[in-house]
């Protein structure tokens, strides 16, 4: 699934990371690398990306406001 250019992968090991879906590399995130992380840890860092990305744009990328 990927939402606002960012998607989650499941490593071999059962860890998460969240991913640059343009570049396919592991984003950094305060100050992070965004690997070997808990499934909902990844979950949160995405959910956390997905509201900074509506504070500044809020018509939600549909291109209206709303």
């Amino acid at each position: 699934m990927i939402e606002n250019g960012y998607k989650l992968r499941k490593a071999g090991d059962g860890t998460w990371s969240v991913i640059d879906a343009f570049k396919d590399n592991p984003i950094t995130f305060e100050g992070r690398i965004q690997i070997a992380l808990s499934e909902g840890e990844a979950k949160r860092v995405l959910d956390c990306l997905n509201r900074q990305n509506l504070e500044r744009h809020p018509e939600d990328g549909s291109g209206r406001l709303p």
